[in-house]
């Protein structure tokens, strides 16, 4: 499948975790918008930092992630993209993510 643009939902600043909502819904509407797929990297970081061991981890500043939150964005953009491909004709196994 060829695309032509994917958005990738960013995640609130490390102290101020009130912007996911934010940034889920101005995402959501751009992508619906745009008949976009937006990925939401920035939920997956939120819902990761609710259930760590040591919350916040995953942020080293205010808009840059550690490189286990860049492997938390990669595998949510590869569940997302496998997820937006098995909706289409392709006949691919289904992959939990």
């Amino acid at each position: 499948m060829v695309r032509e643009a994917v958005f990738l939902m960013t995640w609130a600043y490390k102290d101020k975790p009130e912007m996911t909502a934010q940034l889920a819904e101005e995402y959501t509407l751009a992508g619906n918008n745009n008949n976009v797929l937006v990925i939401p990297a920035g939920l997956s970081f939120a819902k990761a930092d609710r259930q760590a061991i040591r919350p916040g981890v995953l942020s080293t500043g205010q808009e840059t992630s550690d490189p286990v939150g860049t492997y938390l964005a990669a595998c949510t953009t590869y569940c997302g993209d496998i997820q937006e491909v098995n909706r289409s004709e392709t006949p691919l196994p289904r992959h939990r993510c």
